[in-house]
């Protein structure tokens, strides 16, 4: 099922799936550490459904905000956030593998953000559902790897 959340009244509306990883205090305590500044061309790495993004936006309405994201399902929420928030000329997501250089944008960057997975796969038992496995475990991709693709 689809919920679709106000971060504040009058403000950008973002959107979760309970099949998928739902919104956690990390995105909102992330999305408070960058100095943002208009034109900043921002990268947004395991983005999900594009919290962090729209969150960044909503701080700095005059971003330019690229997500990419492995789960083509929360890719298409993400887009369809965008749309949602009028946000489709500054705000886009790509379904992508970020180990993989060819699914990066070619375009240079300004800032890099990721909400990266924190868990060795082996460290405790695993995140119930693939959505969550990916997100909280270096399952599908290793911290290093999104440093990498980062840089």
């Amino acid at each position: 099922m689809e919920h679709w959340e106000l971060f504040k009244p009058g403000g950008l509306r973002f959107v979760w799936a309970d099949e998928l990883f739902p919104p956690g205090t990390d995105s909102f305590l992330l999305s408070a550490f960058p100095r943002l500044r208009p034109g900043l061309r921002v990268l947004d790495l395991g983005c999900g459904t594009g919290l962090l993004s729209l969150l960044l936006l909503q701080r700095q309405r005059e971003l330019a905000v690229t997500g990419l994201e492995l789960s083509p399902e929360a890719a298409a929420l993400a887009k369809r956030a965008a749309a949602k928030n009028g946000l489709t000329d500054r705000l886009f997501f790509h379904q992508g593998d970020l180990r993989d250089r060819n699914a990066l944008p070619a375009e240079p960057f300004d800032l890099a953000v990721c909400n990266p997975p924190y868990f060795p796969p082996s460290s405790g038992p695993p995140p119930k559902g693939e959505a969550r496995r990916t997100a909280r475990t270096e399952e599908s991709c290793t911290l290093e790897e999104a440093c990498r693709a980062a840089a």
